[in-house]
């Protein structure tokens, strides 16, 4: 094409310049004389290219095959401002809800001086010595109880009386002292954390004096430095400094040996407290500032009055599109909190005793936001937890040939009754609500469907879809506004009984 374009834009009295295969060489000076030729020729061809640029023919727009950026097939495409545009429009919503909150309900946000109180919650305090002291009970038992009465039968009633211990003193020291609700929640985390410790401890045990009674303990153990310290004597090998150590690690499930990290990093751990202290800011904010009035307002959408005939029964009006405004209003705030919660427990708090502790295995969640199924989610969002009903309930049952629907049952239904006992407990409700229980056991039918491959393999963008708005955007926000009613209406008698079969 330029050769074309060269020849027509030609001025007339002018001639082709010769090219350099038309000049032969001649003697030693042929070589320069052809590489000067060339470059005289290129020259003139950007010349002529210049000149024609703004012609349509010289301009060839579609030369090849391309499929749009936006397509599926299209890969290695930058959708980072797309990233940019919608993290501004996520500030931006925010700041208007702010903006919005702040003129509606102005300052809400006080020092929590009641949470913080320890004339308040010092009975919660000294609970908490008390349960240490259980420990210790409880390893004293399998230090020296066991080998004078090798008795399973004494020594596993004395392990059950401390797990009894540890779980029903907490509870009743909330009912009798009255401590504020954020005490009496991490109390009754430490409770529950604790009891799960303990029955790890005690189930571990038994294991280990099962396997050397029977002499299959080189089949049952393959971790070398446990084999190591058991065979220097079993219970011997049980130290109380060990067990006080066991307490503290970021883990329920009970080993003779860890893996240790070298050093403590001073600078990790201060990062570390930095992160959990705002996050518990901004979770406060959060709770005080928007969750708190917008449940109050609920209330004027339930309106529970006595019957006209004297029979003691009630009448319940029910705004039912009140109640789902107010249940989108709420799955925002109740997500952030949500997520910064996780944040909080399973990267900081985790990672702060392990850091003190030296605790080496700091996998403690896996990418459970990418969950396509329910029970992918439940897998990956709290490995210790997981771990712990793995290895001392589900795996036990599958071994004793239960199937694998009862042992999941069964593990969705303790769990269940753990979640239930740490909403009731806290907030004194007079009676268990069993809510929290069915929504676990409603969980394992939709386990059990988006388990299929459909969504774990083939369509895991709508697992993963479905896994939000079910969890996230209606089932969260729905439990927080029934058990708000349940406890701020204490004559929504019959309601109740509707909702958690009272």
């Amino acid at each position: 094409l330029a050769q074309v374009l060269r020849v027509g834009d030609m001025p007339r009295n002018r001639k082709p310049a010769r090219s350099a295969a038309v000049v032969p060489p001649q003697n030693g000076a042929g070589a320069s004389t052809a590489v000067v030729s060339d470059a005289s020729k290129n020259e003139t061809d950007l010349e002529y290219v210049k000149r024609n640029r703004g012609r349509p023919l010289a301009k060839i727009v579609h030369s090849t095959a391309h499929e749009s950026l936006l397509s599926v097939s299209v890969t290695n495409t930058d959708h980072q401002g797309f990233v940019n545009l919608f993290a501004m429009v996520l500030v931006c919503a925010n700041l208007r809800l702010i903006v919005e909150n702040v003129m509606k309900y102005g300052i809400r946000v006080a020092l929590p001086t009641e949470s913080v109180s320890i004339q308040r919650n010092w009975q919660c305090l000294v609970c908490h010595g008390f349960m240490l002291h259980i420990f210790v009970l409880a390893w004293a038992v399998e230090r020296y109880v066991a080998p004078i009465v090798k008795s399973d039968r004494v020594i596993n009633g004395c392990h059950v009386l401390c797990w009894l211990s540890m779980f029903f003193i907490p509870f009743g020291v909330i009912r009798a002292c009255n401590p504020s609700v954020s005490g009496s929640v991490v109390l009754v985390v430490f409770s529950i954390s604790w009891t799960m410790k303990l029955i790890s401890f005690g189930h571990t045990c038994f294991d280990i004096r099962r396997a050397l009674a029977r002499g299959i303990l080189d089949q049952v153990c393959q971790d070398a430095e446990s084999r190591k310290l058991l065979e220097g004597g079993f219970p011997r090998c049980l130290r109380l400094k060990d067990m006080m150590m066991f307490v503290a690690y970021p883990t329920l499930c009970y080993q003779l040996h860890y893996p240790r990290s070298p050093r403590v990093r001073y600078g990790h751990l201060l990062k570390r407290i930095c992160e959990l202290a705002l996050c518990l800011a901004i979770q406060y904010v959060l709770i005080e500032q928007y969750i708190t009035p917008l449940l109050e307002n609920t209330r004027k959408y339930l309106l529970v009055e006595p019957s006209m005939n004297g029979s003691g029964d009630q009448i319940i009006h029910f705004n039912v599109l009140g109640f789902l405004e107010r249940l989108l209003k709420l799955s925002l705030p109740n997500l952030y909190v949500w997520l910064l919660l996780f944040f909080a427990l399973f990267h900081c708090w985790l990672n702060i005793l392990a850091e003190v502790t030296r605790f080496a295995d700091r996998k403690f969640y896996a990418d459970w936001w990418n969950a396509a199924s329910f029970g992918e989610y439940w897998q990956r969002w709290n490995l210790p937890v997981h771990h712990w009903f793995m290895r001392h309930i589900y795996s036990p049952m599958l071994r004793r040939k239960w199937s694998r629907l009862s042992a999941g049952l069964t593990v969705f239904m303790i769990s269940g009754v753990l979640h239930e006992y740490l909403v009731v407990a806290p907030l004194q409700m007079t009676r268990p609500t069993i809510l929290v229980m069915l929504a676990f056991l409603g969980q394992l039918p939709l386990t059990i469907i988006t388990s299929r491959s459909l969504f774990e393999k083939h369509h895991r963008v709508i697992g993963n879809m479905i896994f939000w708005v079910v969890f996230c955007f209606s089932g969260q926000p729905m439990a927080v506004l029934v058990y708000f009613l349940l406890a701020a209406t204490p004559n929504l008698a019959t309601f109740g009984s509707f909702l958690s079969l009272r």
